[in-house]
């Protein structure tokens, strides 16, 4: 849970690099890179392409897209940025 969330944190609040989200002193960064790379919550594919990415995240981001639409509700008018898109 911590791991997703310093995800979702990192997501929101960029900083330059991704050191300057640890101290210096702190092996806490080099394990959350070695989790970072090493995550999978499917079976790893073979030679899965650069563009597909995500496809190793696929029953953990869809489930979590089904709640989040559950449980978040945006207002009447919302504005997208094309920069999103």
């Amino acid at each position: 849970m911590i791991f997703l969330g310093l995800i979702i944190y990192m997501g929101l609040y960029h900083t330059s690099t991704v050191p300057d989200y640890w101290r210096k002193d702190d092996l806490s960064q080099v394990l959350f890179e070695q989790l970072k790379r090493f995550f999978h919550v499917s079976t790893p594919v073979e030679n899965l392409p650069r563009h597909l990415w995500y496809q190793k995240m696929e029953p953990l981001s869809s489930t979590m897209q089904c709640h989040f639409q559950c449980y978040c509700t945006p207002a009447t008018e919302v504005s997208i940025d094309e920069m999103m898109i």
